[in-house]
């Protein structure tokens, strides 16, 4: 009932249904506003993330500050009563917690913290808000505890355990991604929505496996009964109730199987597709793909040509061309996309490939018939001028452009290039020698003339950068010769000194030795006893 618009300077537009306060302007202009409105709330707090529920508000600002407003039943606002905000409010966010991003449900608010952790408040029934507890007794007694409602931002302690980079909130269930891609559910599964492979009551939190089993989940979004999902290697999965085209079956499908719930998750489109974002609501889905065709995907159409006609046209050899002219024979009713058949068929035509060929005249277009008419048929909304002066809006300066007869007599200043040292070296090569002419023996407009003056100019600009790192470079190599003569002379004068000193550490040894083991001394007595003649002769 309320879109919100965040502008690129951080400020908020809002228009539609004002009944529950929504707008933010305290009902100053009705019970609806018909144009986009500006918040002057937010004039000096520039906005982050804008979320809305269906009767409320939440806003995430760049100082990472968390503003609500709109209806406040069963405490969705987090202001820890229940009543209505018809202006925004500023929620108590304890001041250790960083908040990434905020995401409003039906009746129920979920903020993000940098650290995975998930606070919530609002309805929580069928435990949507993941706010229940269970606990184990010592005897194999579980004791589950039930929170029928928050209005307090309350932390959610069954997702603790995991660190969660996204969540998505439904009517009636909700779905996270952590940080290595593994899908988290939990609510509601009676239509087997949480993707469990039945449609039993589930407590806790249900870490999803089976066909998503090994896959990094990218993009998740829960509508009414239902659940989106997109993997990193470009697949799109659906699942729970696919009543009125939720899950996107072709009558085809549908002519298979009775059942219109499936509680696996299954893949859908019958192609790769990369999704940069998807969006459920109600029992809608709006995606945005673009399409993957051997290992590469299709980002723009601004080669002109229509996606089912670049998708003809790429071979990986010759065995594949036969197949590719079949194609183009056989016209693609939906164009890659068997969602739209249906609608295509409604509006009393197909986009063929034949039709796409026509991607030279004005009227080819990549865009299926139904949204084209839709197209067509939408109402534009004008957007009013931002509050900003110019000087705060944007600090680049505006590019004028010059009309072409003074592009015609734009002439380069000089074309020989700042005096450089430039050291002698080979010569140029002539297909970069900025002597070469810009055509020889051909008559070359002034347009011309000037661009190839200024690449010649811009060449030689290069060519003298190069030559100068090429002398710098010899500079560095004839210093690096230089240390390693002296580190060899360092070496060799430090290996003569360990020499001298084991020398002489040899000779301090020797010496010591012959001080600490002498020749004992003699005694006069034995010697004369041994027999000389002086001690004979006296005796």
């Amino acid at each position: 009932e309320l879109p919100l618009c965040p502008s690129d300077e951080g400020q908020v537009y809002a228009f539609g249904s004002d009944y529950y306060g929504c707008v933010g302007v305290d009902k100053a202009y009705g019970s609806e506003v018909l144009e986009p409105l500006h918040l002057d709330f937010f004039l000096t707090n520039p906005v982050e993330q804008v979320s809305c529920g269906d009767n409320h508000v939440a806003v995430l600002t760049r100082n990472r500050e968390v503003y609500t407003w709109g209806c406040g039943e069963y405490g969705r606002l987090g202001l820890d009563s229940e009543e209505d905000h018809y202006t925004p409010q500023k929620v108590d966010v304890p001041k250790t917690l960083n908040i990434v991003s905020v995401h409003c449900g039906c009746d129920g608010t979920f903020l993000l913290t940098q650290t995975g952790k998930v606070l919530a408040c609002g309805l929580n029934e069928f435990n949507k808000l993941g706010l229940n507890q269970c606990t184990s007794g010592i005897i194999n007694h579980d004791t589950y505890y039930e929170v029928p409602y928050a209005t307090s931002l309350t932390l959610a302690k069954q997702l603790s355990f995991y660190k969660i980079r996204t969540i998505s909130p439904g009517k009636t269930h909700t779905a996270s991604i952590d940080e290595r891609g593994r899908l988290l559910t939990f609510g509601s599964n009676k239509c087997g929505q949480l993707g469990v492979g039945d449609y039993k009551k589930h407590l806790g939190i249900n870490l999803l496996g089976g066909p998503l089993g090994g896959k990094q989940v990218i993009r998740v979004s829960c509508g009414d009964e239902f659940t989106i999902a997109a993997t990193d290697d470009n697949h799109i999965f659906a699942w729970g109730n696919g009543g009125n085209g939720r899950l996107a079956r072709t009558s085809t499908e549908r002519a298979h199987g009775s059942d219109i719930c499936t509680s696996w998750p299954r893949p859908i489109f019958g192609s790769l597709h990369h999704v940069p974002d998807l969006s459920c609501r109600g029992w809608h889905t709006i995606i945005i793909v673009e399409k993957v065709l051997n290992s590469k995907t299709i980002r723009s159409n601004s080669s002109g040509l229509s996606i089912g006609t670049v998708a003809q046209s790429c071979t990986t050899g010759g065995g594949e061309e036969e197949d590719n002219e079949q194609e183009a024979e056989t016209p693609n009713p939906s164009g890659g996309f068997r969602g739209t058949m249906e609608a295509d068929r409604e509006l009393g035509g197909w986009i063929s490939t034949t039709e796409a060929k026509r991607g030279n005249s004005a009227d080819s277009s990549s865009c299926p018939g139904w949204l084209r008419k839709e197209l067509e048929n939408a109402e534009f909304i004008p957007m009013p001028d931002s509050p900003f002066p110019l000087s705060m809006a944007s600090s680049e300066p505006e590019k004028e452009t010059l009309p072409y007869q003074k592009l015609q007599g734009l002439k380069v200043a000089s074309e020989e290039p700042v005096g450089l040292n430039k050291p002698k070296t080979e010569p140029w090569p002539a297909c970069l020698s900025p002597t070469l002419p810009c055509s020889e023996g051909k008559a070359a407009s002034p347009v011309v003339g000037c661009m190839c003056s200024a690449l010649q100019v811009e060449v030689t600009h290069l060519r003298g950068l190069v030559l100068q790192c090429l002398d710098d470079q010899k500079k560095l190599q004839q210093e690096t010769i230089r240390l390693s003569a002296q580190l060899q002379r360092f070496c060799s004068g430090a290996e003569g000194m360990q020499q001298v000193e084991v020398h002489s550490k040899g000779t301090q040894t020797a010496k010591e030795e012959m001080e600490v083991d002498p020749k004992p001394e003699l005694d006069s007595d034995s010697w004369c006893l041994l027999g000389t003649d002086s001690c004979r002769s006296s005796l």
